[in-house]
């Protein structure tokens, strides 16, 4: 657990640390946002290319494209 900052300059130093911290989690979250999208455009494209019946996951269940995602139905 980390002390609290007595001085103004230990407080400047971890407001810069946690100002670093947030844009490096927004970033993730950007990155992991875009590779989602991604996938969900080719989920998509390749539940529209099967038939209508019958669509199945690698694991051979039925699925269903939700609004988080693929999700499996057993």
């Amino acid at each position: 657990m980390k002390k609290l900052p007595h001085s103004e300059s230990e407080i400047v130093n971890s407001v810069k640390e946690l100002e670093d911290e947030n844009a490096k989690l927004k970033r993730m979250y950007a990155n992991l946002a875009l590779d989602n999208e991604i996938l969900r455009e080719v989920i998509e494209k390749n539940l529209g290319a099967e038939s209508r019946g019958g669509r199945t996951c690698s694991c051979r269940h039925d699925i269903s494209l939700g609004k988080n995602g693929v999700i499996c139905v057993f």
